[in-house]
């Protein structure tokens, strides 16, 4: 993967419907080895793409959420590099029950992560998630038929939990995702952190006019 990735951090991913504002976010390949172990310390990650912008879309209405989330973006000639920052104010109520490969339930863990549209359709997506326990979910979507978890994908995360909340690394291969040749590359993601205490709040880096569900 040699061409510049443009990624659309708030576009319409599915059932996301954004605003006729889309941002752009010109994604520059990693600037040193990232090591998949839940740490952002890596040099990487300090000159990596940055969204710090997120809005809670359900039960809020794009309103500021009740806690901070920071997602970096970067990758290399195989891979596809995502983090996320889940500051916690309450780190001991982080809901992290182990479970599964795909048994993440939206009514009761903490989880994060992104929705890639990777033919840039607005129609199509694959779905990539982590709980704090590392737990991981992943699916495809479209509009036609809805979300599916039966296809495992090939792809590493690793999550650590801390006195601010927890952190989450993920390296996602190229080849599992498909996409147009091209360069530059132009993508639609949309990063999402599921935040479940008195009820569940649903945070991504979209402004939304009719909010989607991730997790069962």
């Amino acid at each position: 993967m040699l061409a510049t990735l443009v990624a659309c951090a708030g576009a319409s991913v599915v059932s996301a419907q954004t605003t006729p504002a889309v941002p752009e976010l010109h994604v520059t390949p990693a600037a040193g080895p990232i090591r998949i172990d839940g740490d952002l310390s890596d040099e990487a990650w300090k000159t990596a793409a940055k969204v710090d912008k997120f809005y809670e879309i359900q039960p809020g209405d794009n309103v500021e959420p009740p806690v901070k989330t920071v997602g970096y973006i970067t990758y290399d000639n195989r891979f596809l590099y995502l983090a996320f920052d889940f500051q916690d104010p309450q780190p001991d109520k982080i809901r992290a029950p182990l479970g599964d490969h795909d048994g993440i339930n939206g009514n009761s863990m903490d989880f994060g992560g992104v929705f890639i549209d990777s033919l840039d359709s607005g129609r199509t997506a694959t779905e990539f998630f982590v709980t704090p326990v590392n737990v991981q979910y992943d699916a495809v979507t479209d509009d036609a038929s809805g979300e599916n978890s039966s296809p495992d994908f090939f792809w590493d995360s690793a999550a650590a939990k801390g006195s601010a909340g927890w952190t989450v690394e993920m390296r996602i291969p190229f080849s599992t995702l498909r996409y147009k040749s091209g360069d530059p590359q132009r993508w639609r993601i949309i990063m999402f952190r599921n935040y479940p205490r008195e009820f569940r709040r649903q945070i991504t880096s979209v402004i939304t006019t009719a909010g989607g569900d991730a997790g069962s």
